[in-house]
């Protein structure tokens, strides 16, 4: 076994504002598991690919301001550069960062959380075969809203919003299901509030692991996760759980944009996780759905060719 074997890897996906980072402040909180902060890196590195030697990994370490994050000390720096060697392939420069840091923390499961991942999960199946995905769903509505308020996503357009949500949660499903078959775990961010005994209890023995009653008062973890710059749109995840920060939307939207939300992110509502509060319109979401299709279809093909051009770089099993 190598050393990289010795180590448990699981990633936490969903489209952004879906609760993420409160799972994440709450499995990091157990003593037996740790996720660094927010790196980005498969979508900034794995998929660019810009590194060509050594000193440019070392570069970046040092002065990319999310690497800083990590607290990595130059010997850190340079030890993993040595391990690396020649050998500069984002894959294994992301393992031994991921090795590296659970070393560091002294535990044998780590964990990644980026939620654009859940455009990238062949790739991270080839990353990590052995891996779990865990995929948070939260209810379309409330993800828009909140959306619309997050300084990062708030300047963006409703078809920006609406496609995100629509493509991601089908690209999560679809390819979750498929790529880590029964390491591939759903939880509603409606659950994880209202039974998060339950629903920590049950990711718990996914990956081997008690429950620890830590996951329940995650505060200090997520003062170590969440930086400066991310707290006007994280803070909930320094307090405790807020069990009725759901159905925001029912007073936040109006009824036509809840109709549009309804009718463009279907999916959810037609697999039976929350229900529609609209009539059906059958001309209008033919129409809506024929235009919104089209557009998300093609995004999806721009995911998956993105996916492709990364996986011809990667080792194979």
């Amino acid at each position: 076994m190598n050393e990289l074997e010795q180590y448990k890897f699981f990633a936490i996906v969903g489209v952004g504002r879906s609760g993420t980072s409160l799972l994440m402040s709450m499995l990091n909180a157990h003593p037996l598991i740790s996720l660094p902060p927010e790196t980005h890196f498969i979508d900034r590195y794995v998929i660019n690919r810009p590194w060509k030697k050594t000193y440019d990994l070392v570069n970046t370490l040092e002065t990319d301001h999310r690497f800083r994050r990590l607290n990595l000390d130059k010997q850190d720096i340079n030890e993993l550069a040595f391990r690396i060697g020649a050998n500069l392939k984002p894959a294994n420069i992301y393992k031994e960062i991921l090795r590296l840091y659970a070393e560091k923390k002294g535990v044998k499961i780590i964990g990644d959380k980026a939620p654009k991942n859940i455009e990238y999960l062949p790739v991270l199946r080839q990353l990590y075969p052995g891996g779990w995905l865990i995929h948070i769903i939260r209810d379309p509505r409330d993800v828009y809203l909140s959306r619309t308020k997050a300084a990062w996503s708030s300047s963006r357009s409703d078809l920006s919003h609406l496609i995100a949500y629509r493509s991601q949660y089908r690209l999560g499903q679809r390819f979750g299901k498929k790529l880590f078959g029964s390491k591939y775990h759903e939880i509603k961010y409606e659950n994880l509030l209202s039974h998060p005994e339950l629903e920590l209890s049950k990711i718990c023995e996914l990956l081997s692991v008690p429950f620890d009653e830590a996951m329940l008062e995650y505060s200090k973890s997520s003062h170590e996760l969440v930086s400066p710059e991310e707290m006007a749109w994280k803070k909930e995840t320094l307090e405790p759980i807020i069990a009725d920060n759901v159905n925001k939307w029912r007073d936040g939207l109006t009824g036509d944009k809840v109709a549009l939300i309804e009718t463009v992110c279907s999916r959810p509502f037609r697999d039976g996780l929350y229900k529609t509060t609209q009539e059906v319109n059958i001309l209008k979401i033919f129409a809506l759905n024929l235009y919104f299709g089209a557009v998300s279809t093609l995004y999806q093909c721009w995911v998956v060719f993105k996916n492709w051009s990364a996986l011809i770089t990667l080792p194979r099993e």
